[in-house]
């Protein structure tokens, strides 16, 4: 809700749901440790849903504003999708960008408050998940015959939370259509796990909802065929007076 003065104000929201309960969620995390154990897999990225009612209207214009300001360093989007809903977030993790023959990625995994944000560079279990990320873009990339150069790690810090990054840049022909490597690199590493066709397989067995449009690419391309595309996270579902 806002207020005359373009202040957003606290939106009520009540009857609160999650979808995987505690226990059956660590159920489904012992069987993915079971599959890594098993090497099948390094790593598995679980998704849960968190849903509560909503009291009263939004107003969308306000609360993109608030979320421009509060997170300058991430991509706020906004999708209405009409009688299917509302896709809105704040992402910090650019998929891929294309201008002309260079395209960027940016690899992010590991995360730490704001007062130990300085422990990324050097925890080793941060920078081993870290490597499954890079790596798992590289691999995408490669398999598209792209050779991807990775620049030296450092924190990105937002305004609650820090992730190390790495970005990664490659030369490409100009005229590739950049939807071919969006194909290949999503979902990166970051959201779905490592290697990818293995967490896959994984997830699809183990998850019983649909992810939706959580994680996918959310961006824009033009007639150039330059594009900058982030990850759907940090976001949110809102159907009818439901926020998901």
């Amino acid at each position: 809700k806002s207020n005359e003065n373009n202040e957003v104000e606290k939106i009520n929201i009540h009857s609160k749901k999650i979808f995987i309960e505690k226990e059956k969620f660590k159920t489904k995390i012992e069987k993915i440790k079971s599959y890594i154990k098993k090497s099948i897999a390094s790593k598995v990225v679980l998704s849960n849903i968190l849903s509560y009612k909503i009291d009263g209207n939004l107003s969308y214009n306000k609360l993109l504003l608030k979320m421009s300001l509060d997170y300058p360093d991430c991509a706020i989007f906004y999708y209405n999708f009409n009688d299917k809903g509302v896709f809105i977030g704040a992402s910090p993790e650019k998929i891929l960008s294309k201008q002309n023959d260079k395209i960027t990625i940016d690899a992010l995994a590991g995360s730490a408050s704001i007062k130990e944000q300085n422990l990324l560079l050097h925890d080793e279990k941060i920078n081993a998940e870290h490597n499954f990320v890079t790596n798992g873009i590289k691999e995408s990339l490669q398999s598209i015959d792209i050779s991807g150069k990775l620049h030296k790690r450092s924190i990105l810090k937002l305004k609650n939370i820090a992730h190390l990054r790495t970005v990664i840049t490659a030369k490409i022909n100009s005229h590739i259509n950049p939807l071919s490597i969006l194909d290949s690199l999503v979902p990166t590493a970051a959201l779905s796990g490592y290697p990818k066709e293995s967490s896959l397989n994984i997830i699809n067995n183990i998850e019983e909802h649909e992810r939706g449009w959580y994680a996918g690419p959310v961006g824009w391309i033009n007639s150039t065929m330059n594009c900058e595309f982030f990850a759907g996270l940090r976001s949110a579902y809102i159907y009818k007076n439901k926020i998901y």
